[in-house]
């Protein structure tokens, strides 16, 4: 968007600026505000969790059979979207002024 002032025939940008239209959190039943990396997290922990201690991976009878993903496939999974899940920690934390756990500020003194 930008604002702008005229005096006779000039104009003069007085402001400019972006503008996020965003979903009415009012109008809606229910809300779900964690990003996919977390929604994904979340899912394979919980299917992680709920497969402790099961050692069945494969089903088969009646003419029909399953397989699951194997709890090592998961494994990567996950560990790809802590990864990226962090990434969003960190960027979040940077637009919000609260600075990056990977940077080491220091400053150094002459000596007196």
């Amino acid at each position: 968007m930008q604002g702008y002032a005229t005096k006779g025939s000039e104009r003069y940008i007085v402001f400019s600026g972006n503008i996020v239209v965003a979903p009415n959190l009012a109008a809606q039943t229910t809300y779900d505000g964690r990003s996919h990396a977390k929604k994904c997290l979340d899912a394979i922990e919980a299917v992680l969790e709920s497969r402790a201690g099961k050692e069945v991976q494969t089903w088969s009878g009646l003419e029909q059979s399953f397989s699951l993903i194997p709890n090592s496939e998961l494994i990567k999974l996950r560990d790809r979207y802590l990864v990226e899940y962090q990434a969003e920690q960190a960027a979040s934390n940077i637009a919000r002024g609260l600075g990056n756990k990977r940077n080491v500020f220091v400053r150094f003194t002459s000596p007196r």
